[in-house]
């Protein structure tokens, strides 16, 4: 990490963004650094315990989300964050970080795990409907959720990464 903020003083961060936008990337790469449990909510809706393959409902997305929150007082929660039953940890965090990366770049990673890595099992349509979801996160759903939390009292920073900087494993950071 780049020392720009000092991640240490916060308990529960939450990094969300659109697909493909290096999320899970950084929030693994910070809860090694803090030693912090790491909470998906892509695992909470497609993980392993999924009923019949497909993915969670809401109600069993909020509770097993209710249930990760409780159990750890710090921790590192990532997923794109439009969802209603994810807000929760968005308002219990006390630091938000906003990671944002140039489209073509979101789209090469969403094809790229869609081809080598479909843990998820994704087919064309759904993949196709996910690069939709990216190329219109920053502008249609960001603002929404951003919306909802504003005046809590929580941190928000903006993450750009440049291809140099994800190299060196560094991330310039903004307030948002």
């Amino acid at each position: 990490m780049n020392g720009r903020i000092d991640f240490s003083q916060y308990n529960k961060i939450c990094v969300i963004g659109a697909p493909g936008a290096g999320k899970t990337f950084l929030a693994h790469r910070l809860a090694q650094y803090l030693g912090r449990p790491w909470i998906q909510f892509d695992e909470l809706r497609f993980g392993p315990r999924c009923a019949g393959g497909n993915e969670n409902s809401p109600a069993v997305c909020a509770r097993r989300l209710g249930a990760e929150l409780r159990r750890h007082g710090q921790w590192v929660a990532e997923g794109t964050a439009w969802q209603p039953w994810t807000e929760k940890a968005l308002r219990q965090a006390d630091l938000i970080l906003v990671v944002r990366h140039g489209g073509l770049r979101r789209v090469f990673r969403i094809l790229w795990r869609w081809l080598w890595d479909n843990r998820y099992h994704r087919g064309l349509k759904s993949t196709c409907g996910l690069i939709r979801v990216s190329l219109a996160y920053d502008r249609e759903r960001l603002p929404i959720i951003l919306g909802r939390i504003r005046g809590a009292g929580i941190s928000v920073y903006e993450i750009r990464p440049s291809h140099r900087d994800n190299r060196r494993g560094a991330w310039r950071a903004r307030p948002f």
